[in-house]
């Protein structure tokens, strides 16, 4: 689950809360007289009614800004073995790495035969972040940076998802486990 979503969850019923309670708080202040007259009592609650609501839309942009401010999470979670995070999965999407990891995977086939899951890991790792980085065509540089700015993210995160799959790929033709 994002980290913004389950913040979301969490402070979600509290700012609720608070403001429903400051609603009650105001409305009983305001009509704590009971000898004035229902009719009146009524205009002034659909007032204060629609008061509130007005005040609600105004915490929800201001929530929806906040929310937007967040840093987006991370695209791994870092239990092992590491997994790809629902960010990551669009992450992976955006930049095609299942199509992309199957043909790096074939560089890789030879060395990591008989390898443990954390040395797979590890040699992806360096492959994608030591050697095969430097050897980005511009195609794929574009593709890393694109999947990045459409997922507000950065180069470093598609990059630990490309680790990811490409692991995951080579775990699949070893006929291994993903874990």
């Amino acid at each position: 689950m994002d980290e913004s979503f389950q913040i979301a969850i969490v402070l979600g019923p509290i700012i609720g809360g608070a403001i429903l309670i400051i609603g009650i708080i105001t409305a009983w202040q305001r009509h704590g007289d009971k000898r004035e007259a229902k009719g009146k009592w009524k205009g002034e609650v659909d007032a204060d009614r629609k008061s509130f609501n007005e005040f609600m839309d105004e915490v929800r942009k201001k929530l929806d800004k906040i929310f937007e401010r967040l840093p987006q999470p991370s695209p791994t979670v870092g239990a092992s073995p590491v997994k790809l995070t629902a960010y990551g999965e669009r992450l992976s999407q955006s930049v095609r790495a299942h199509e992309w990891t199957t043909r790096l995977a074939q560089h890789l086939i030879v060395d990591t035969r008989g390898k443990a899951e954390y040395e797979i890991y590890d040699m992806c790792e360096d492959f994608i972040n030591i050697h095969y980085k430097n050897n980005f065509t511009e195609e794929e540089k574009n593709r890393i940076k694109s999947a990045a700015y459409e997922n507000a993210g950065n180069s470093e995160q598609v990059l630990n998802v490309l680790t990811v799959e490409l692991r995951d790929r080579l775990l699949e033709i070893h006929g291994m486990k993903k874990t």
